[in-house]
């Protein structure tokens, strides 16, 4: 072997060793793979915490998984209507952490990924980053009413507006490896035949019309009758965030689309409705 091979060698394996350290500088590997440099958990000095987010702080910095993933929405008002970055947008953005280092910061509604190098302020890339809003912004409203350990609503006010913070959703470690690799579609989003795409169930009105893939809408008889809006409710073990639930979809061929309730063994075949046809209203 080269010299020069070598020391790629040796400085590919320094990088990766420096990325596995909490709280310093990080590398973190999106859906293609590659590696980028990110900032780790940010700083948080206790004395500007309010005396209230103090000791969830402590037990978190003492105690908090290094390895974990986190669901969170935001709104600041007034909207703008347009424009609005990546991860600032309408609905829930997933954010998976992996030993202090963000890993990936999924927009689930609009299928975008968030710049982990440059994410929009004042949006948080990880817990820590959550309790470093409160610590900047005296005055914030900081609650924990989900017993997560940390806040999961956060307000205050900013020169673009008010900003509100909230989590519904955080669970230690990973579910499945293949939420990390696998891109993201959006409800109306576009899928190539083979492909495995992430995408969230919104199961207010039940799982019988998932979504309006390739500009159709599809459709079971046989998924499975659970209505986070009506009765029966999801099981328990199934991983759901707000109204929603994570699944993975592959578009088998042109009119088969098999969706994978993700940590579970349920597997729904769909087929395109009838030309015309939609979902039915629900309450």
């Amino acid at each position: 072997m080269s010299r020069i091979a070598i020391i790629a060698t040796c400085l590919v394996l320094l990088l990766v060793s420096c990325g596995q350290e909490r709280g310093g500088q990080g590398l973190a590997g999106g859906p293609s793979g590659a590696l980028v440099d990110v900032s780790a958990s940010p700083r948080v000095d206790p004395a500007e915490l309010p005396a209230e987010v103090r000791g969830l702080w402590e037990a978190w910095d003492s105690a908090g998984p290094s390895t974990y993933t986190l669901t969170m929405g935001t709104s600041i008002e007034p909207i703008t209507g347009v424009g609005e970055p990546c991860g600032l947008r309408f609905g829930l953005v997933e954010v998976t952490v992996v030993e202090g280092v963000p890993a990936r910061a999924l927009d689930l509604a609009s299928a975008c990924e968030v710049d982990l190098e440059a994410p929009p302020e004042p949006f948080p890339l990880s817990v820590d980053a959550i309790f470093a809003l409160v610590a900047d912004h005296p005055g914030a409203t900081a609650n924990s009413g989900r017993g997560f350990g940390f806040p999961d609503y956060v307000a205050f006010e900013t020169e673009g507006g008010f900003f509100e913070l909230y989590v519904p959703s955080f669970r230690e470690g990973i579910l499945d490896e293949r939420l990390l690799r696998a891109p993201a579609v959006a409800y109306d989003g576009t899928l190539e035949m083979g492909t495995t795409y992430r995408y969230l169930v919104y199961l207010h009105c039940g799982m019988a019309w998932p979504a309006a893939f390739n500009g159709r809408a599809w459709h079971s008889e046989e998924a499975p009758p659970f209505a986070s809006g009506g009765a029966p409710f999801p099981p328990e073990d199934w991983p759901l965030v707000d109204q929603n639930v994570n699944a993975l979809v592959t578009l088998e061929d042109a009119d088969t689309l098999v969706l994978e309730v993700v940590g579970t063994d349920v597997t729904v075949t769909y087929a395109p409705a009838e030309e015309g046809t939609g979902a039915p209203g629900c309450a």
